[in-house]
């Protein structure tokens, strides 16, 4: 009813053109009939509208519905891109985090191998030259293995661990100290094969026979360390070693330096026999020289040059022409002045 009340306008409108019209071009008709031409065309368009207004209704429900899921869709693809943005950030965050944690790791990784490195460079000179010949041998497979490695990778630093780890293992030996098959060289330059014992800086040889006992110390020009030789109940106690479960020690504090101390100092005979030949030669010569200095200073002590305390009288009495007094005074004169003297008093009035 709404739409036809909205189309009574126009109809009213398009009869009163159709009167015109007729009127116009001189064509009669009845104006009834064509107002009922006009409402059923009228009715006509009206029913298409309607059909029309259906289909499109029947059309545009499927697109809303649509278009709402799309937009839900949206809203949700929305919420994801801002959920994944926000972990990307995240994940940026953590990505940096991780990038100085690692930074900090590698720098805390070089400072602790370059100590690992500082450590077993200067390892060996801690060693007592003893213990070279247990723990160099074990040492020199890791040292070549870090060199061909290289300083920075991954086996290096596992073969610094390793290596230190024996380090750490000999400290634990030698704090209550250990033993070990070695050599030691004796006086003779004699490689001996026998017992080598460790006890803090300190380190021990002993034959395997039991004849040769005492400290072992650095010798120059040698591998092996040299067996400084005790006697007494000192090289009786370290033959002794092990037997018991208690023994004594004669621990040395100088660390070798009053054994060899102890062997320098003999008295003179000693030190004589020890020179031999070139010794007498060099004592000989010694007593030679102080005999000419001897000599040479009683020379000297002759020829002294002071001035006498009469040549004053003596010069006065010649000049007064008084030649006898002047020969008294030269004859207290010293004897190597006389012939001077008496040669001057002599000419004095020249």
């Amino acid at each position: 009813m709404r739409l036809r009340n909205l189309f009574l306008p126009f109809s009213s409108i398009a009869l009163a053109l159709v009167c015109l019209s007729s009127a116009t071009f001189g064509q009669k008709k009845d104006i009834a009939d064509l107002a009922n031409q006009m409402e059923s065309r009228v009715e006509q368009s009206l029913q298409k509208y309607r059909v029309l207004q259906e289909e499109i209704a029947a059309e545009k429900v499927p697109l809303t519905q649509l278009i709402n899921e799309l937009e839900n869709q949206v809203i949700e693809m929305r919420g994801q891109v801002r959920s994944i943005r926000s972990g990307e950030e995240r994940a940026r965050e953590e990505l940096r985090a991780q990038r100085l944690l690692t930074g900090d790791l590698r720098t805390q990784n070089d400072y602790v191998s370059g100590l690992f490195a500082q450590y077993l460079n200067t390892y060996e000179g801690r060693l007592n030259i003893a213990e070279d010949q247990r723990f160099s041998a074990l040492l020199d497979p890791y040292r070549e293995a870090i060199e061909l490695a290289g300083p920075g990778t991954q086996e290096a630093r596992e073969k610094r661990t390793e290596a230190v780890e024996i380090c750490l293992q000999r400290l634990k030996l030698i704090s209550g100290g250990y033993s070990f098959d070695g050599q030691g060289i004796d006086q003779a330059g004699e490689i001996l094969d026998g017992d080598v014992i460790v006890f803090g800086p300190a380190a021990f040889f002993r034959e395997k026979s039991g004849r040769e006992v005492g400290t072992l110390n650095y010798r120059p020009g040698a591998i092996q360390p040299a067996v400084s030789t005790l006697e007494g109940a000192f090289g009786e106690s370290l033959r002794k070693y092990g037997s018991s479960g208690q023994f004594n020690l004669p621990l040395d504090a100088s660390m070798g330096k009053a054994a060899s101390l102890e062997r320098a100092s003999d008295n003179w005979r000693e030190h004589i026999e020890k020179g031999g030949v070139v010794g007498y030669l060099i004592i000989a010569m010694g007593i030679l020289a102080f005999i000419l200095a001897g000599v040479k200073l009683i020379d000297f002590n002759a020829l002294n040059v002071s001035i006498p305390s009469n040549l004053a009288s003596t010069a006065a009495a010649a000049v007064e022409g008084n030649l006898e007094k002047a020969n008294e005074q030269i004859t207290n004169s010293k004897p190597w002045m006389r012939a001077m003297l008496a040669e001057g008093a002599t000419h004095a009035n020249e």
